[in-house]
């Protein structure tokens, strides 16, 4: 299995990187705040406008370093991946498939079906450990609904279908999931999934972590020689890494939504974590990117056993493992596309 290496995160304002010999320094106001040998780093992802220098790039090309540039918010601006990894024969298969509507329909339904799933055992979960202190009337309705969604997953014949079961298994499920919440509930109560901007606690939150997974996923998908880009359910848009997007649906729930909960619960994050703006926006201010991204970091060292291999990997390597298994589907080594399912 492949060995999960460290991510750098630049959350500081007015941070910028430089190259000491082989190694990174985060620099602030001409002094040196943290330094890296470039061995052990996979990814660096600056929350910040600073761009790296040249001297940087070329180091991280050598090391096969990705680097991402997001805003401060968590929304995706740009990459450096260095040199294209994998064979064109893969990618053209891959863009083969992409045209191919009945290929499409295939895999979107496996991951919709997995995302579903996920979603139920979250939920599942949650009425076990807090049959005592949640209403369990509200999540157990939530779980016949999403049952009844996957049982409609059978007569799916179309994408609009398929969006159709899939956007009323979300509002069943976001439905509930505001009844785990067991901690300061003034602060993240969530009466629905809202975005662009976010306007409560729970929603920014969400919404950020749906950035970092999908940063995860885009970089492990390009490891693995396909192309993060052309996607099979959402639709081919410039700068959208759609293929990034279909595959995280799957984990979605088990990844960022259960770590949330966990946050939340054990009182780790709180309203003093956040700031909104003048238009109602809500989102995570630099304190707390800084706490939350460091328990994210702790988060993704911790193990789980994956179903189909039968082998417990850390979280962090989900999206890796899952991008090696789309890559031999399409390569036909295997019958079909295997999703995550916990």
């Amino acid at each position: 299995m492949r060995q999960l290496m460290n991510t750098l995160y630049v959350l500081t304002p007015d941070c910028y990187l430089s190259k000491e010999g082989e190694r990174i320094n985060v620099v602030r106001n001409k002094e040196e705040l943290a330094s890296y040998p470039a061995n052990i780093l996979e990814q660096i992802v600056c929350f910040t406008y600073a761009s790296p220098s040249p001297k940087i790039i070329e180091l991280c090309s050598e090391y096969g370093i990705a680097i991402t540039i997001m805003s401060p918010n968590g929304r995706f601006i740009s990459s450096i991946d260095g040199p294209v990894k994998g064979n064109v024969l893969l990618r053209r298969e891959q863009f083969r498939y992409a045209d191919n509507e009945d290929f499409c329909l295939s895999i979107s339904k496996n991951i919709i079906w997995a995302k579903i799933y996920n979603s139920a055992s979250l939920l599942k979960r949650g009425l076990k450990d807090h049959k005592d202190t949640i209403n369990c009337g509200i999540v157990e309705d939530s779980v016949c609904r999403l049952k009844k969604s996957l049982q409609d997953m059978d007569d799916v014949a179309s994408m609009n279908q398929l969006r159709g079961v899939e956007g009323d298994a979300a509002k069943s499920y976001f439905l509930a999931l505001d009844e785990l919440i067991l901690r300061n509930r003034d602060t993240f109560f969530m009466s629905d999934r809202n975005r662009r901007p976010p306007k409560d606690p729970m929603n920014s939150m969400l919404s950020f972590f749906y950035s970092v997974l999908t940063n995860e996923v885009r970089s492990s998908l390009q490891a693995a020689g396909l192309d993060p880009y052309v996607g099979f359910m959402h639709t081919d848009r410039p700068g959208r890494p759609s293929l990034a997007l279909d595959i995280m649906e799957e984990f979605r729930s088990s990844e960022v939504d259960r770590f949330l909960l966990k946050v939340i619960n054990l009182g780790q994050a709180g309203p003093g974590d956040f700031s909104e703006t003048e238009g109602g926006g809500c989102f995570l201010n630099d304190q707390g990117r800084k706490k939350l991204i460091g328990l994210w970091h702790n988060e993704r060292r911790s193990t789980v056993m994956h179903g189909y291999i039968q082998e417990r990997v850390e979280h962090g390597l989900i999206p890796h493992v899952q991008s090696i298994l789309l890559s031999r589907y399409i390569r036909g080594e295997l019958d079909g596309y295997p999703p995550y399912m916990v």
